[in-house]
Order: structure tokens, then C-alpha cells, then sequence
């Protein structure tokens, strides 16, 4: 029983490693896709603009605006 135990865990176990080696896969090729859309970006939007509109998406991980945070502030 603990020999068939031992043997569901590592199948688990190289279940999991599988699952991550996959995540990271999917998220360097989307690093790579987000790169490309920046670097395009660049060519019709200015510096100021594009720093303001990642800092619209990723402040904490999440979509909020520029504008919902200054409101906030008063």
C-alpha cells in the first residue's frame, strides 16, 4: 500500500512540475507578445503616454485608471 502510495505522489508530482513548466512557457511567449505590442506602441504614442497607460494597468496588478486614482486622492 505505501509502495502504491509512493508511486501516485510522484505521478502527481510530475503532474504539477508538467502543469508549471507549461504556465511558464505560456507566460514568456505572452512576455514576448507584450514586448512587441510596446515597442509598436511606442510608434504612435509618446514616452509620457505609454508610462501613463502601464501604470493604469499594472498599478496593483490590476486595471485602474489614472483618473479613479486622483479622484480617490481628493
Amino acid at each position: 500500500m505505501v509502495e502504491h502510495k509512493l508511486g501516485y505522489d510522484q505521478d502527481v508530482i510530475e503532474s504539477l512540475e508538467w502543469m508549471i513548466t507549461q504556465h511558464e512557457s505560456k507566460r514568456s511567449y505572452l512576455e514576448e507578445q507584450i514586448e512587441i505590442y510596446r515597442k509598436e506602441l511606442k510608434h504612435h504614442i509618446s514616452d509620457d503616454e505609454l508610462k501613463k497607460l502601464e501604470f493604469d494597468i499594472y498599478r496593483n496588478g490590476s486595471l485602474v485608471s489614472s483618473s479613479e486614482i486622483e479622484s480617490q486622492a481628493l
